[in-house]
């Protein structure tokens, strides 16, 4: 996404289905408490940015009452918080 986030409803729908796929979604709410659980996964250098990134965007989507908008809203607080070890397939 190189940081760029376009207003595409197709796009949300995938960062829910993705997102739902890895469990950090559940009942259409951000799981931050899996997120965090499974950063032992990836490398040494990645787990302390992204567990600070995670833990910034713990609330990403709240005040939001469809699910593809949360999701979308955790997927670019995310990115703004670790551009560098931002990953999504």
């Amino acid at each position: 996404m190189k940081g760029k986030f376009p207003d595409d409803d197709r796009l949300k729908d995938y960062c829910l289905c993705i997102l739902g796929l890895m469990k950090l979604m559940k009942d259409n709410k951000f799981d931050p408490d899996t997120g965090l659980a499974n950063l032992d996964k990836l490398p040494d250098n990645m787990r302390e940015p992204l567990r600070e990134a995670v833990t910034k965007c713990r609330n990403a989507d709240q005040g939001y009452s469809v699910a593809r908008e949360a999701a979308y809203a955790v997927v670019k607080c995310m990115y703004s918080a670790a551009p560098d070890n931002f990953l999504f397939p």
